[in-house]
């Protein structure tokens, strides 16, 4: 029941209208500050550069040799030789950048 007397329904509206407000108000000042914006939606990390493996860098965002051996194939990545550059993005997505051949 949606408007009985323990959950007022005005209740819920209000709480509706806060959360968008807060959302409305975080999206605002993240466009106009840097800092903030990678305080509320985190930094990218480099995890590989030019085929060597960041230990520190996977550690930090801690993440599996595994895990990010199973990301570089869903990239069509088999080996770490292959990646000039991997980059978890604050989304969860592995960014990754072929490795240009050596002449």
């Amino acid at each position: 029941m949606l408007s009985s007397s323990n959950y007022p329904l005005w209740g819920g509206l209000l709480a509706l209208l806060v959360w968008g407000l807060f959302e409305w108000v975080s999206v605002f000042i993240s466009s106009r500050s840097p800092g903030f914006e990678s305080l509320v939606s985190g930094r990218s990390t480099t995890l590989v550069r030019e085929g060597s493996l960041d230990e520190a860098a996977l550690r930090r965002v801690m993440l599996s040799h595994a895990a990010l051996r199973s990301m570089l194939r869903e990239r069509r990545r088999q080996d770490l030789s292959e990646v000039g550059e991997a980059v978890l993005e604050p989304s969860g997505r592995l960014g990754v950048v072929r490795r240009k051949p050596s002449s």
